[in-house]
């Protein structure tokens, strides 16, 4: 949501903003820049799958989460094509979005001016132009669907809206310009792009490194279903903050009782900076690159493939520690958070990746972006 706000922020003064999120999500992000949002079909992993399964690339996981059901796919890209259509758009901007950028090239293919976009992080955001999806994840088996299975009932369904067949599966992503929000080494795709990354973080003060105490403590989904996890922090003989959106009453009631102090709403990164001496998190994209380009220490818990293969490049990098949770007791993780709050060597080489990365930003990131756009969106007759 920051990411799509920020961008729409740019076009704001030239377009009206329409949103589409899933239900399940908030939108305040979007509503701060004057969008309309509408709440939109959002796929879903299949019937019978309580949770998803491990996936060896993007391909098998758009599989899961319907593109193995041609009714599915019907009734997504006729909402997305009707919605596109009764609100005039000129330029899509999708994050996540693939039956969105169908639909559009749909539209495209019969004339409509239309500027298509995509953007994220790299883990979700594959090369359109790729011959297949790149296995990411060979250890954990082959996919349920061949991507000529995919590609099949793509094309099939695609006809009814006007879509040009795709000749390889990837190219549901195909978009005039990507951007991809991430560092080259928590890119997974680094070196089969075309276009190159934009960075991750916007706006960053000149302060480098942790300026207080605390430990800054974010999890966002399930983790805190981990009753050892929940016994370290409870017990961890430091200042600790915290925003935890999905703690139960219970986790919450107890870690305020053992001193934790709970945040209601997110924190902007100049704070968390100010009183933070290191972050303890779940390997999100997003909190690694705040925390890197802050030159915090951090230890990331990775709980599915995505935040490992970021978290690892992260590691790599000098970044944060990664902990893989499972099996750890509380005694494990007391000892790993301890050890890397006060690792001094860990804390110089943060910093020193700071400084790295800040020197790549550019003067003005706005116009950098626009001027990025611009092209694109002149290319399909639409002005900005």
């Amino acid at each position: 949501m920051t990411r799509l706000a920020g961008l729409g922020r740019l076009l704001a003064d030239r377009f009206q903003i329409d949103a589409v999120v899933p239900q399940r999500d908030g939108s305040p992000e979007l509503e701060a820049i004057g969008a309309t949002v509408f709440r939109g079909p959002l796929l879903r992993f299949g019937a019978g799958r309580d949770k998803p399964a491990p996936c060896p690339s993007f391909g098998a996981y758009l599989a899961q989460i319907g593109f193995d059901s041609p009714d599915r796919l019907r009734e997504v890209l006729d909402w997305w094509r009707k919605v596109l259509v009764s609100r005039d758009v000129s330029v899509l901007i999708a994050d996540y979005a693939p039956m969105a950028l169908l639909a559009a090239q749909g539209l495209r293919a019969e004339g409509w001016a239309m500027a298509i976009f995509t953007t994220g992080q790299g883990f979700g955001l594959p090369p359109w132009h790729l011959p297949s999806f790149p296995v990411l994840h060979p250890e954990v088996g082959e996919a349920e669907h061949s991507e000529s299975v995919l590609l099949e009932i793509v094309n099939t369904v695609g006809r009814d809206f006007g879509l040009p067949p795709l000749a390889a599966f990837p190219e549901v992503f195909r978009a005039d310009l990507s951007l991809v929000t991430s560092l080259p080494f928590l890119d997974p795709y680094a070196g089969l792009r075309r276009d190159p990354l934009v960075s991750p973080v916007q706006k960053i003060t000149q302060a480098i490194g942790g300026g207080g105490d605390e430990v800054f403590l974010y999890f966002s989904t399930r983790e805190l279903q981990n009753p050892e996890l929940v016994a370290a922090l409870a017990d961890l003989p430091l200042p600790r903050r915290a925003f935890l959106p999905q703690a139960s009453p219970e986790v919450a009631t107890r870690l305020a009782a053992a001193g934790v102090m709970l945040e209601s709403t997110p924190l902007d990164h100049d704070t968390i900076r100010a009183r933070s001496r290191m972050l303890i998190h779940a390997g999100q994209h997003g909190s690694l690159c705040m925390g890197m380009f802050s030159g915090m220490p951090q230890v990331a818990l990775p709980t599915d493939l995505e935040r490992h293969a970021h978290s690892g490049g992260a590691q790599a990098a000098g970044g944060c520690l990664k902990l893989a949770p499972r099996g750890k007791s509380r005694d494990d993780f007391m000892q790993s958070f301890l050890t890397a709050y006060e690792d001094e060597t860990a804390a110089h080489r943060a910093t020193e990746l700071a400084d790295r990365l800040r020197a790549d930003l550019p003067a003005d990131f706005a116009a950098d972006l626009r001027d990025r756009l611009r092209p694109a969106c002149q290319a399909a007759d639409v002005v900005i």
